[in-house]
C-alpha cells in the first residue's frame, strides 16, 4: 500500500512540473504567420579555445540562408558558461536579423531562434 502511495505522489509531482513548463497551458511557441517583423537566428560558429584559425567564417554561414534578406548579422558569446580548456568549445555564435516571414527557410537551414530574454 505504501509503494502506490509514493507512486500516486510521483505521478502527481510529474504533472505539477509538465504544466510549470507550460505544456498543458497551451504556451509552446508557435511560428505565426509570415509577418515582417524582425527575428533572430543562429547558428554556433565552431570555433575552438586556443585554437584561432577555427570554426566557420561568418560570411561562409550567410551563404546558408539562401535567398533569405539578412537584415544585419554579427558574432557574439552564446551567453553560457564554458569550460577553459584548450580544444573546449568557445561559445561564439553567428547570429543573423531576418523577416519573420523568412524564419521557417531558416530553421529548415539548420539555424535555431534566438530566443529573447
Amino acid at each position: 500500500m505504501g509503494q502506490l502511495k509514493v507512486l500516486t505522489s510521483g505521478l502527481f509531482l510529474l504533472g505539477l512540473l509538465g504544466c510549470a513548463s507550460g505544456h498543458c497551458r497551451g504556451s509552446q511557441r508557435v511560428v505565426s504567420s509570415a509577418s515582417d517583423e524582425p527575428v533572430f537566428v543562429f547558428k554556433p560558429e565552431g570555433s575552438k579555445q586556443c585554437q584561432p584559425t577555427t570554426g566557420v567564417p561568418i560570411a561562409k554561414v550567410a551563404e546558408d540562408l539562401g535567398p533569405i534578406e539578412i537584415l544585419s548579422q554579427s558574432t557574439r558569446s552564446d551567453g553560457k558558461m564554458h569550460i577553459a580548456l584548450c580544444g573546449a568549445a568557445t561559445g561564439r555564435i553567428h547570429v543573423f536579423q531576418i523577416r519573420e516571414k523568412d524564419l521557417a527557410g531558416a530553421l529548415s537551414a539548420g539555424f535555431q531562434l534566438l530566443e529573447k530574454k
